[in-house]
């Protein structure tokens, strides 16, 4: 069984600590792309021993090897096709298709504000702001909002570089 389903298949039968530890990795599984067991530990607010006897509740001999197993399956989200094809399967095929994309964007929107932090949000503005030169990368969908960005920095006076290849540059 893929990782990710065992977290959600497991997570409401283990001790307080696990799942909270389970919860977070069920909204947020792509913390573990980059976390060791100590990033974890600390953004969930549980003990590294936690995190590895979680892991080993999942049947693994340990974080390491979960680890590896959640960057394989992401790995293999991440194909444009794959997504696609995810979302559709999720959306149906009945013909309030349009309405339900709508929504899954609105959706998407209300949990990133959720997530946002103004302060950070504002720091980011205030280093750009004082950048001699700010440098732009936008890979595959994001080469789109990359563009946006140079296009806004461009409009007030600011140095943007755009790093991009194909049909947008």
């Amino acid at each position: 069984m893929p990782a990710i389903k065992q977290i959600l298949t497991k997570a409401n039968s283990l001790n307080g600590a696990q799942k909270r530890l389970g919860h977070y990795l069920q909204n947020d599984s792509s913390a573990l792309l980059l976390s060791n067991v100590s990033d974890l530990a600390q953004a969930v607010g549980v003990s590294k021993s936690t995190v590895v006897r979680f892991a080993k509740s999942l049947g693994y001999k340990g974080f390491p090897e979960f680890r590896r197993e959640i960057q394989k399956e992401m790995r293999r989200k991440l194909r444009a096709a794959d997504r696609m094809e995810e979302t559709f399967a999720e959306l149906g095929n009945d013909e309030n298709i349009f309405a339900k994309l709508i929504k899954r964007d609105i959706q998407l929107l209300d949990e990133t504000l959720q997530a946002a932090s103004f302060a950070d949000f504002h720091k980011a503005v205030e280093i750009i702001w004082r950048a001699g030169k700010v440098f732009l990368i936008g890979l595959n969908a994001s080469m789109a909002l990359a563009y946006l960005l140079h296009f806004r920095l461009v409009r007030v006076k600011k140095d943007g570089s755009p790093l991009w290849t194909g049909a947008m540059s």
